[in-house]
């Protein structure tokens, strides 16, 4: 019987939509309409599945919650270097996945592209652009510690001032990414978060490129959802806001 409602469950897998009648359930798992009624009721009962108003089945509230436990037990840099590996060859610059570690973020992988140079691997959160990103959707106790101020200009390009860090902050909040130009140093910082679930697990950063008119934002953030996706998240093709 088990291995009869996992079939069911299994239905979904590959399925052209996220929704199914009973009859393509049936179809799909290869088994007589009643008793996929039958195992797609006790299902419901469960939450593994949902039954619309329509008559038709998606996946249920508890077996997305599951999926989410799952997901979490995949760190991102146990999938991340080919991604890194591959946008460090497109941009040839030094590409950087790092993850919050109190008020600090840690590099936890990184690729190191043709360009010269080797950033550390801890800094303030405030001292990076992927910093900045990760202190968009880190919990309030943790960013309210950095963005009290005072902080320590630790990094070109990025903003020293608590004014200024609020504001960098707010902008990745609001767009779900992070550029920061420095006009003076003629380079660019560019971050965005790898969002698994509704949770961010990381942030993927390239930081003092050479500036040049061609944004490097979009390729940073398919990266970033390339990772997610690696994880188990969803694809999506909307940029993630960080909320």
């Amino acid at each position: 019987m088990l291995g009869r409602a996992v079939g069911v469950l299994d239905a979904f897998a590959g399925a052209e939509s996220p929704e199914l009648s009973l009859t393509e359930l049936a179809d799909r798992a290869e088994l007589p309409l009643t008793t996929t009624h039958r195992l797609a009721g006790q299902l419901v009962n469960e939450r593994l599945l949902e039954r619309l108003p329509s008559g038709r089945f998606r996946i249920g509230q508890h077996m997305q919650e599951l999926g989410s436990l799952a997901q979490r037990e995949v760190a991102p840099e146990d999938v991340s270097h080919p991604y890194l590996q591959d946008l460090a060859d497109v941009t040839g610059q030094p590409v950087q996945l790092v993850v919050l570690d109190g008020t600090d973020t840690v590099v936890v992988d990184r690729s190191e592209g043709t360009a010269p140079g080797r950033g550390p691997d801890r800094l303030p959160a405030h001292a990076s652009c992927s910093g900045l990103v990760l202190l968009a959707a880190a919990p309030k106790p943790v960013a309210d510690a950095v963005l009290d101020g005072p902080l320590e200009r630790r990094w070109d390009g990025t903003p020293g001032a608590v004014a200024k860090v609020r504001a960098a902050v707010e902008v990745a909040r609001r767009q779900g990414h992070l550029e920061l130009r420095s006009n003076a140093a003629g380079t660019v910082s560019v971050a965005a978060p790898v969002v698994v679930g509704d949770e961010v697990v990381g942030a993927l950063g390239i930081n003092n490129a050479p500036a040049s008119p061609r944004s490097l934002a979009p390729v940073v953030l398919t990266t970033a959802r390339s990772i997610a996706r690696a994880m188990g998240a969803p694809p999506t093709g909307a940029i993630p806001i960080i909320r």
